[in-house]
């Protein structure tokens, strides 16, 4: 007699779905198929296979049409997947998208400011341009086109653009500093005035403008609390030829103030001189006495004094000096 039983001689197969109807009914049912060395084990010398068995035989062939998408219903390969000029599944690249596929495996094709490298995807990065003097930090190329905020990316790499007041070099972006500009900048404390270059406390400088306007930490020379009084007022440097004021004091004194200036060529108009007036004698004659021939004899009779009126604007002479 034949063993119509082989599964019991292989060791806990496995199973896979499968949906051969082997019961006369219009519908497929689903049910499971058995791996492919228990199934041999039906068809081998000897044996005689059952319906069922040249059912799953066929499911199980028909598994790699499914797989490949040339199962009944089936378009083709799925999504990803595509079948070589061989009749081979393989994955569908994109090259659009940088999906390169060959027969070293699948990769990802690098774009500018892309490096792929056996630590990975990583940006590549190169020396701009525009570094304001620093020497940039990029290893792999240099960049001098394609900048767009502040970034420049080109087939060389990604670099940074410095701008004015900034500055790239081996230590990174940092910011670059005028010469003699009273500013200083370090790791500790950042961005900061130069004391020495800073305002200090007694220095007396000019300002307009009102009270309100003061600067923060400022005062009027006043003569308040120990102030020096500058009102009405200038400063003055002391030195070998004056002495008083410089040292503070609030009294003043009178100075005569000598010196010459030459006006050259200059035609005072009647508002610009002095206002003045002009004294004259006005003489009364009266005749009398005799004639003789054609002579004449008489005498002053009276004089006074009389003033003309004042012209002249007093007003101010505005002088170029030449």
């Amino acid at each position: 007699m034949t063993d119509k039983t082989p599964q019991n001689k292989v060791e806990t197969p496995a199973t896979f779905a499968g949906t051969t109807d082997t019961t006369g009914d219009s519908e497929p049912k689903s049910r499971a198929l058995p791996q492919a060395d228990a199934l041999k084990a039906r068809f081998k010398a000897g044996s005689i296979p059952l319906q069922t068995d040249f059912a799953d035989l066929i499911d199980l062939a028909n598994i790699g049409r499914q797989a490949v998408g040339g199962a009944e219903g089936q378009t083709g390969p799925a999504n990803g997947l595509t079948l070589s000029s061989t009749g081979r599944l393989e994955l569908k690249p994109n090259t659009a998208k940088g999906i390169n596929v060959d027969k070293d495996g699948v990769s990802v094709k690098s774009g500018n400011g892309v490096a792929v490298n056996s630590s990975g995807v990583n940006v590549k990065l190169a020396k701009g341009a525009n570094n304001n003097g620093g020497g940039g930090q990029g290893a792999d190329g240099f960049t001098s086109i394609g900048s767009a905020g502040g970034l420049a990316l080109s087939s060389n790499g990604l670099s940074v653009d410095a701008g004015n007041g900034i500055k790239i070099d081996s230590k990174g972006v940092s910011i670059k500093l005028a010469a003699n500009s009273g500013l200083s900048a370090d790791e500790t404390n950042g961005l900061k005035i130069v004391p020495e270059q800073m305002f200090q406390k007694g220095m007396v400088m000019m300002f307009a403008g009102t009270t309100a306007e003061i600067p923060k930490g400022w005062d009027l020379c006043d003569g308040g609390n120990g102030r020096p009084d500058l009102r009405d007022r200038f400063i003055v440097g002391k030195g070998s030829k004056f002495t008083g004021k410089g040292e503070g004091t609030t009294s003043t004194s009178q100075t005569t103030v000598t010196g010459s200036v030459n006006v050259k060529d200059t035609k005072l108009t009647l508002s610009q001189i002095p206002s003045h007036s002009h004294n004259y004698y006005k003489i009364e004659y009266r005749s009398f006495g005799y004639y003789y021939g054609n002579s004449r004899q008489g005498m002053i009779d009276s004089n006074s004094s009389v003033s003309t009126s004042s012209s002249g604007g007093s007003m101010g002479i505005n002088m170029m000096r030449r």
